[in-house]
């Protein structure tokens, strides 16, 4: 230890040693702290990006099983095929 104080340089403007202060040290610590506090933040923007893509591809599938479901009910016909009267008066359910 001896060693390493005596090999350090002397700033000549100041009288002072230079190396790493415990300034310098508490600045570092409390630098890499924030950027730990800030990793969780910045990796869930990811994940709901995703989530919400998952969420849009589910609901375009329960979408397209509704109108797989309307044209088995009505002869293979998509509800744009069907005349409007039609749909009224064929109902799939007599309590609807």
């Amino acid at each position: 230890m001896l060693e390493t104080f005596l090999s350090m340089k002397w700033d000549h403007h100041f009288g002072r040693r230079r190396g790493f202060t415990l300034i310098d040290f508490l600045i570092v610590v409390v630098t890499l702290c924030l950027a730990v506090l800030a990793l969780p933040y910045v990796a869930s923007r990811g994940c709901k990006a995703r989530s919400s893509r998952i969420s849009c591809v589910s609901n375009l599938k329960q979408i397209g099983l509704a109108y797989r479901m309307w044209a088995n009910d009505h002869g293979e016909r998509l509800p744009m095929e069907v005349p409007f009267a039609e749909r009224r008066s064929e109902r799939v359910c007599p309590g609807w």
